[in-house]
């Protein structure tokens, strides 16, 4: 794997990238690792440690919360910085 970038640029790109954000969990995950891998030449392995730094970073998270029996679908949240994530105290 090449020489990580720092997670607030990458975070910053995304965010800016998939507006709104992706939905679906697979399908948004996906999305997310095919974005990350194309902009960075990773292959799609890394790109994934890559997004899971971001969520142990507290710059990604999924939040399912809003899924319910009819009810609207969870989507993937993008952080431009881990401070602007309120669940960044969540232990996983």
């Amino acid at each position: 794997m090449q020489t990580p970038p720092a997670l607030p640029e990458v975070a910053r790109w995304l965010h800016q990238r998939f507006q709104p954000p992706p939905v679906d969990f697979e399908e948004g995950r996906r999305a997310l690792r095919d974005a990350v891998a194309s902009q960075l030449g990773y292959s799609p392995e890394d790109a994934d440690h890559l997004l899971d730094e971001l969520e142990r970073g507290g710059y990604l998270r999924y939040a399912a919360e809003s899924r319910s029996i009819g009810g609207s679908p969870g989507q993937w949240i993008l952080y431009a910085s881990p401070e602007a994530n309120a669940d960044t105290d969540i232990e996983y």
